[in-house]
């Protein structure tokens, strides 16, 4: 099967979504297991709360810059790729570019 262009940047779009998803919710568990351990000094200044929410607004400017970048992403891997005729790559075209980057 041929991939285009938008349906690689329409793939890593869903990606990220997933991840932006998934990160705030680990983010989370990671700070408070933190507060419970050698970590505990670290945020006696600032409540867990402040802290994850501060934790988490700096993730997600973080990742909407990352996907800003998603359609240079795509030109990158087109133009280190070989392409069809109509602008596509092949399956195994982007599994190579995927290993190499």
């Amino acid at each position: 099967k041929a991939i285009s262009r938008a349906e690689l940047q329409k793939a890593m779009e869903l990606h990220m979504t997933s991840i932006a998803e998934v990160i705030p919710s680990l983010l989370k568990h990671y700070l408070i297991r933190s507060t419970e351990s050698d970590c505990k000094d670290d945020f006696k200044n600032d409540g867990i709360g402040d802290v994850i929410k501060k934790s988490e607004n700096i993730i997600q400017k973080l990742l909407q810059e990352i996907a800003t970048d998603i359609p240079f992403a795509v030109d990158e891997v087109f133009s280190r790729v070989h392409s069809d005729e109509n602008g596509s790559i092949d399956e195994e075209e982007w599994e190579k570019a995927w290993h190499r980057y």
